[in-house]
């Protein structure tokens, strides 16, 4: 489910007939108690729930648990630099590869 919208969320909560809840930004494995809301045994993810990427509800607690997410790619460092060697002093060019990743931030919706 995507909404776009100018006029904010009270506007889109009038056209949709629903409450919108920003329940919050998750960038690490957290847990949300979502008992005290209206109809929580009803709730589903992707329906009620949207905006997280993976994660579980138990219907007959109210607990939702959003699980992180992560990206990860290789990153090459380049640059030019110099040493001193036995009192020489040497320049050059070096280069350093390796693996980067970390958790990107996401925002967790409640529509009911």
């Amino acid at each position: 489910m995507y909404i776009t919208y100018q006029d904010g969320a009270d506007a889109v909560s009038k056209k949709l007939g629903s409450t919108i809840v920003l329940l919050g930004t998750v960038t690490a494995a957290q847990t949300f108690d979502l008992s005290s809301y209206d109809g929580y045994k009803t709730f589903a993810l992707g329906t009620n729930i949207i905006g997280y990427v993976s994660g579980s509800y138990n219907a007959d607690t109210g607990v939702l648990t959003v699980n992180a997410s992560r990206v990860s790619g290789s990153v090459t460092v380049s640059g030019y630099g110099w040493v001193e060697d036995s009192g020489h002093h040497r320049t050059g060019n070096g280069e350093m590869t390796g693996t980067a990743s970390l958790n990107y931030p996401k925002q967790v919706f409640l529509v009911y």
